[in-house]
């Protein structure tokens, strides 16, 4: 247990009790780090998961594949939600095979409603005034070990990405554009 109530796991031991724990959620906020900016072949270097009531972020180097993450976010009863959710895509199913099937992304609904400033870090600083440290946003997520700044940093990425999708899910809602975003 780190701060903020974040669990950092880095074995398969402590990934699978984790996720046995979850299991039964119908939501469940991912984000990954990838190292885009300092490897030429780019893979999954940290994956960051929140429940409504737990949050986690999974070194996935020194586990194995994480069947039980794959079955929740394969799952079609389970709402994903993304910030921009393009890379995190394309990098799960590139490293896992995964596919997503009940997607939120949040990027796309703040777009849908017309808000100029849709970054995570500009909606996070309008609905909750929290105020994201950008200081590692392209931070080398290859190298270990991870500072427990770095592990806050990434952490913040889906703490509050479930509450951002009930506030504009509520609004999509009320402007009857629900269905665009869910399409």
């Amino acid at each position: 247990m780190g701060s903020h109530g974040i669990t950092y796991l880095d074995d398969d031991t402590s990934v699978a009790s984790f996720l046995g724990t979850i299991a039964g959620t119908k939501d469940l906020a991912v984000d990954t780090e990838g190292a885009s900016f300092h490897r030429f072949v780019d893979r999954v270097y940290l994956l960051q998961l929140s429940t409504p009531s737990q949050h986690a972020v999974v070194d996935p180097l020194p586990i194995a594949s994480p069947a039980g993450l794959g079955s929740l976010i394969e799952a079609p009863d389970v709402q994903v939600v993304f910030h921009d959710a393009d890379y995190d895509l394309r990098l799960l199913r590139q490293d896992y095979g995964w596919k997503v099937r009940g997607l939120f992304d949040t990027r796309v609904a703040a777009q849908l409603l017309g808000i100029k400033q849709f970054g995570l870090a500009a909606l996070l600083d309008q609905y909750f005034g929290v105020k994201l440290d950008k200081k590692h946003q392209r931070a080398d997520w290859s190298m270990r070990p991870l500072t427990p700044d770095m592990l806050a940093y990434a952490a913040q990425d889906t703490m509050h990405l479930l509450g951002l999708r009930d506030i504009l899910r509520d609004k999509l809602d009320k402007l009857g554009r629900l269905s665009w975003a869910q399409e």
